[in-house]
């Protein structure tokens, strides 16, 4: 496929099938990743492929162990700028190589980068949109495990409803909110039950 061909709108969606399909294979938490695709399309039907791209590789980085030498920050909290803008960084890093090799254009991988990069902290309107759905997916799919961190004993119900209460307090839209808030009532309520 020519990279031409590539940035034509709608013919991307071989490179997102593609992604997706390899995310189901290697990645963890593949079904949030794929749900965040899915709420940035949802809210945000002008979300361009770039952006649907970003969005369900945000999170790519958590696949692969440190290289030797690479260091990560000291604070690795979900709530440290330092860990998020390095998350961003190093999952956009992975996400430019899986791109390169399956014949996106530079202009594709250049769009996606700044995306993945900031998609924890947002910035402008589309970073925001990412960080929206990726708040969405997360509130949707990811309570269970996170509250499962607290009956291995690895994390404490305050510092989960902290995380809870950061993933939904962080959307940028009211529109988006209103979509969150049974997500995250559900949250709470389960969290509620083990205490």
């Amino acid at each position: 496929m020519n990279n031409q061909k590539i940035e034509k709108s709608g013919e991307t969606i071989n490179i997102i099938n593609q992604l997706e399909n390899w995310l189901k294979e290697n990645h963890r938490a593949a079904n949030h990743l794929i749900r965040t695709g899915y709420w940035l399309k949802e809210m945000y039907p002008q979300a361009d492929d770039a952006m649907i791209i970003a969005a369900i590789a945000h999170d790519l980085e958590r696949i692969f162990p440190l290289k030797e030498g690479e260091v990560q920050p000291p604070n690795l909290d979900w709530d440290n700028e330092e860990y998020l803008l390095w998350h961003g960084t190093r999952s956009a890093k992975f996400l430019e190589k899986y791109l390169k090799d399956n014949g996106a254009s530079s202009a594709l991988i250049e769009k996606v980068n700044s995306l993945v990069a900031y998609h924890e902290v947002g910035g402008d309107e589309k970073k925001d949109m990412i960080k929206d759905a990726d708040s969405v997916s997360f509130l949707e799919t990811q309570v269970d495990k996170f509250i499962g961190r607290i009956r291995k004993g690895e994390k404490t119900a305050e510092n989960i409803k902290k995380k809870f209460d950061y993933m939904f307090n962080r959307i940028s839209s009211e529109k988006v909110r209103e979509i969150a808030k049974p997500f995250y009532d559900t949250a709470i309520n389960k969290l509620n039950s083990i205490l």
